[in-house]
């Protein structure tokens, strides 16, 4: 842990902290739902973008990005 929290000084080495997280990111082009709130969206976990957020690929090829909520697998059909 501390090893991580030195290489992000506080976000300025998120570029690398981000590229790690992808390496080992289970579900990574995988169907999901993620429930906010106030909704529930389904997509393909595309990514994670520059700034932290999960980013959805809709059925439609459209992209949507979630800075929080719970994301769970679905299962493919």
């Amino acid at each position: 842990m501390a090893t991580r929290l030195d290489e992000w000084k506080r976000g300025a080495n998120f570029a690398s902290i981000r590229a790690a997280w992808l390496a080992r990111a289970s579900g990574l082009g995988s169907a999901v739902e993620v429930r906010l709130g106030d909704r529930t969206i389904a997509g393909v976990f595309e990514a994670i973008d520059l700034a932290g957020a999960l980013v959805l690929r809709h059925r439609d090829g459209t992209h949507e990005t979630v800075a929080a909520g719970d994301i769970f697998p679905l299962n493919p059909n």
